[in-house]
């Protein structure tokens, strides 16, 4: 019975969206923004505007890699402006220098992409209460509290202040990579779920806030992507000089395989359905696909998807 009210709902889901979703909004000449954009997920959204003619400004905290991506933007032969800025997305006064850099470079701006974040990798007891690292004796474990939400929450935060402004004179796109964990809770995930789960919220709401002035928020929310460095750069996993996992210059390690790897997309196909996701304004899009099944299910049988979360991350408690 669970699954006839299942199907039911995904028919007159994607009916309604159908009907709703409109046509693509495809901007020539357009002014894109992308924040966290010097590897990974960030740098194939980058090639990916490079690819039809965009200009491009390219924001992230190490300028060396920055460099290198403008290079293959370059290389594609069909842009010819990409520029570069060091920007720390918890840092004020870097993202008024970006904001600067955009009215002296282009006058307006039709697209930000927002793509910086990182991850925890210890459940929230093992956090205050390990010998390896972080320690719940002292201050350790609540820097990693403190930066983990600074980071996922108070920056792309912090960059709406100063951009929605901008994307308010062109009516333009404002685009958040979340987290699947936005979504869906996992064990040892509990701060970085926390963290994204505030983010969906503030966004959510600032969406139905500026309705009015034309400028469409878009939430994208990957499950697992391959070759991110995300688990490399763990927050809990190192206690110092620690940056986004999109500036993770670190090649990342050969998980074991799982029962989930299957699930896994490319950061090349999740920037395809990143920048896809802002042509159409679309409010939220979870990737791969599949797991809007278990987001729903999530709702209509907890215990189940609970019992996923646990199996996929070998948690055992």
């Amino acid at each position: 019975m669970i699954i006839f009210y299942i199907l039911i709902t995904c028919i007159i889901a994607f009916t309604i969206n159908f009907i709703l979703k409109g046509k693509p909004d495809i901007i020539d000449d357009e002014k894109v923004l992308i924040i966290g954009a010097s590897s990974g997920i960030g740098k194939y959204v980058a090639l990916e505007y490079a690819a039809r003619n965009a200009n491009i400004i390219l924001a992230a905290r190490r300028t060396e890699l920055l460099e290198k991506v403008k290079k293959e933007c370059l290389a594609l032969d069909k842009t010819k402006v990409v520029e570069i800025i060091k920007c720390d997305i918890t840092n004020e006064d870097d993202l008024i220098a970006v904001v600067e850099k955009v009215k002296k470079d282009f006058g307006q701006l039709n697209t930000v992409i927002v793509n910086a974040g990182v991850i925890n990798i210890l459940s929230f007891d093992d956090l205050l209460n390990n010998d390896k690292g972080i320690k719940g004796k002292d201050s350790e474990s609540s820097k990693v509290i403190d930066k983990i939400f600074k980071i996922n929450t108070y920056g792309p935060i912090y960059a709406a202040k100063y951009f929605i402004p901008l994307l308010k004179e062109t009516k333009g796109r404002f685009v958040v990579v979340s987290s699947l964990a936005a979504l869906i809770s996992a064990p040892t995930r509990a701060l970085y779920s926390a963290s994204k789960h505030a983010l969906m919220g503030f966004f959510n709401s600032l969406r139905m806030e500026i309705a009015d002035t034309g400028v469409s928020i878009t939430l994208v929310c990957p499950g697992s992507v391959s070759d991110t460095g995300l688990r490399v750069s763990a927050i809990d996993k190192i206690t110092d000089n620690t940056t986004p996992v999109t500036t993770e210059e670190e090649k990342p390690k050969k998980e074991k395989k799982s029962l989930f790897s299957f699930l896994k997309i490319t950061p090349k196909q999740c920037a395809k359905a990143i920048v896809e996701a802002s042509d159409w304004r679309v409010k939220e899009v979870v990737i791969p696909g599949v797991y809007k099944v278990a987001v729903l299910l999530n709702s209509l049988a907890p215990s189940l998807i609970e019992m996923g979360a646990k199996l996929k991350y070998h948690f055992k408690k």
